[in-house]
């Protein structure tokens, strides 16, 4: 399941532990597109950022092509 920027910043949040299982359990990807946004906020703090690094090594990042461009996300 392809899962956009916005859905894995709230999975990190306190509160949202639901999320982040959903996330997990539904064989989860993101685009490239995606990684780096989320990566390259400037208010992550370093733990912030190795939390979500941790959660993209849990999914498959994409590479845009066509086919991720048109597939509907979460």
């Amino acid at each position: 399941m392809l899962f956009d920027s916005n859905i894995i910043i709230y999975a990190t949040q306190p509160g949202h532990a639901e999320l982040h299982r959903f996330i997990v359990a539904n064989d989860p990807a993101v685009s490239i597109i995606s990684y780096i946004e989320v990566l390259g906020y400037h208010r992550l703090s370093n733990t912030d950022r190795q939390l979500l690094k941790t959660l993209f090594a849990l999914m498959d990042v994409l590479p845009i092509n066509k086919e991720i461009a048109e597939k509907p996300s979460r």
